[in-house]
């Protein structure tokens, strides 16, 4: 079994355990490590502005500047225990489409965005 680990520095903040492919998007189960809850709350901003009606480009760009500096620099979305990342870089909504939750996928992309 493949385990992703998710750092802040030299810090593992997560891990991603049950890794599934459905390209370009990476699945997982994640699992929480000490730390992790201090940047939970960025997870959570970034995804209901990913969800957002009408999307707010703007907005999810700079909260997720504020994730990739704290988290990492590929794009990767948290929804409770479920985690999404980026095999390479979709834009924000995906390149196959848009994952106001992470078990749907959407219509349309967007601009692309951090290089997975």
């Amino acid at each position: 079994m493949e385990v992703w680990l998710v750092r802040s520095g030299d810090t593992v903040l997560a891990e991603l355990h049950d890794v599934t492919v459905d390209m370009p998007w990476f699945t997982a189960r994640l699992r929480p490590r000490l730390g992790f809850e201090a940047v939970r709350p960025l997870f959570v901003d970034e995804l209901r502005l990913l969800s957002a009606e009408p999307f707010d480009d703007a907005a999810w760009e700079s909260t997720y500047e504020r994730v990739a500096e704290a988290v990492v620099d590929f794009l990767l979305h948290i929804d409770g225990e479920e985690a999404l990342r980026a095999a390479r870089d979709p834009g924000p909504r995906g390149g196959c489409g848009r994952s106001a939750n992470l078990g749907r996928r959407v219509r349309g992309g967007a601009a692309a965005r951090r290089a997975a």
